[in-house]
């Protein structure tokens, strides 16, 4: 009994990757820059887990996490001080079944986002996986550093001088940007909200 139930949950799961995520998946496996995260997420904000509580749906057969975050900084489409609340594909930990590389949130762990919009089923996940994960760091002077699993590789891959210009990062930024180290909070922060409204702009001025 118990292998049949978790072959369901690999079937079922796959179909939702399918079916549920779409693009969400496409661009999870393989390198999204900066400008494509900012303008395929819906959220983006920093800030502490609160809980992560697990449910089932689909009479039992799909494992969803439901996280609720305390906002410390919002960035996009989400206000500094809320509570977000959203739901993921439970990620394959501690001979679980769930979704290889979905990323996993811990209880007071404190993280800046990049996620998508809800799906149909209203389930979301970060851009790029762990792409859009990034790790909040505290240094002994104060100041606050993310970085991701990929030590923000992917941040600026394939972004031309000029195309960074355009969407309002300057050279020394964009140079900034491409050391795969953490790189200021504040920094990453105004970088996503300049090349959001360079998108909005730009999405106006074609209709």
């Amino acid at each position: 009994m118990k292998e049949i139930r978790q072959i369901i949950y690999v079937v079922v799961l796959i179909v939702l990757m399918l079916l549920a995520a779409g693009s969400i998946w496409a661009t999870s496996i393989r390198l999204v820059n900066l400008l494509e995260m900012v303008q395929l997420a819906e959220r983006v904000f920093w800030g502490k887990c609160i809980s992560a509580i697990p449910q089932e749906a689909g009479a039992g057969v799909i494992p969803v996490i439901e996280y609720v975050f305390q906002v410390e900084g919002g960035i996009k489409g989400v206000d500094t001080g809320e509570r977000v609340v959203f739901r993921q594909l439970r990620g394959s930990q501690e001979e679980k079944v769930g979704v290889p590389g979905m990323p996993v949130y811990q209880k007071d762990q404190e993280v800046l986002l990049f996620l998508h919009g809800d799906s149909r089923l209203g389930l979301t996940s970060p851009v790029g996986f762990a792409q859009g994960v990034f790790e909040v760091r505290r240094t002994e002077q104060g100041e606050i550093r993310v970085i991701n699993a990929l030590e923000n590789r992917n941040l600026s891959h394939l972004i031309n001088v000029k195309e960074a210009s355009a969407s309002g990062i300057d050279q020394a930024e964009l140079s900034q940007v491409e050391k795969t180290e953490a790189i200021p909070i504040e920094l990453l922060s105004s970088l996503v909200t300049r090349v959001d409204m360079y998108q909005v702009r730009k999405a106006k001025s074609t209709r």
